[in-house]
């Protein structure tokens, strides 16, 4: 099949939203699954360890306010989750060592998706960008116009990083390493 030159960047940047929506879908139903073993470890917890009646309250009540989570939701929120365990973790130092290795897969889990949503800005509008300014040669100006656009479109330091690296016309900082 031929691309069509006319809708190929919509079709790539429809197809690169589906991914990401997919692969953020992906996470959520992570987070589920994540849910249902931490309640899974509680249960156990709660039967073979021997911890102190304040920790096993604070135990109880948030399997309570999990299950409910779980019931109400095919999918729970990766913010939702964090906020509980959070709020679990604040309740009791015992509990809060049990609790504190799933907030760190938690957290990875939360930033992927964030990255992958900033991306998802970045490449929607790269590609608008290019469709508006049709030149086979950009300008230096263009060219830092479509830098400081995209820098607007994302968050992280290693985000800036990339487009900087990618744009500018100055060498990034790992070819300033290297001339060193």
């Amino acid at each position: 099949m031929a691309v069509n030159p006319v809708t190929f960047l919509d079709d790539m940047k429809a197809f690169i939203a589906d991914s990401f929506q997919w692969c953020k879908s992906e996470s959520e139903q992570e987070s589920t699954r994540i849910l249902m073993a931490l309640q899974n470890v509680m249960e156990d917890v709660k039967r073979r360890s021997k911890m102190s009646a304040a920790a096993e309250q604070s135990l109880i009540a948030a399997q309570g306010r999990l299950a409910v989570m779980a019931e109400n939701s095919n999918q729970v929120s990766l913010d939702d989750l964090l906020g509980e365990l959070r709020s679990l973790k604040s309740d009791n130092a015992e509990v809060s060592r049990l609790v504190n290795p799933v907030i760190e897969a938690l957290q990875f889990q939360d930033r992927l998706v964030q990255n992958m949503t900033s991306i998802q800005k970045v490449i929607a509008f790269w590609f608008d960008f290019e469709r508006n300014h049709n030149v086979d040669v950009p300008t230096p100006e263009l060219r830092q116009k479509l830098m400081n656009e995209l820098l607007k479109r994302v968050v992280t330091v290693e985000e800036r990083s990339i487009i900087r690296e990618h744009l500018s016309d100055q060498p990034s900082p790992q070819e300033q390493r290297a001339a060193s």
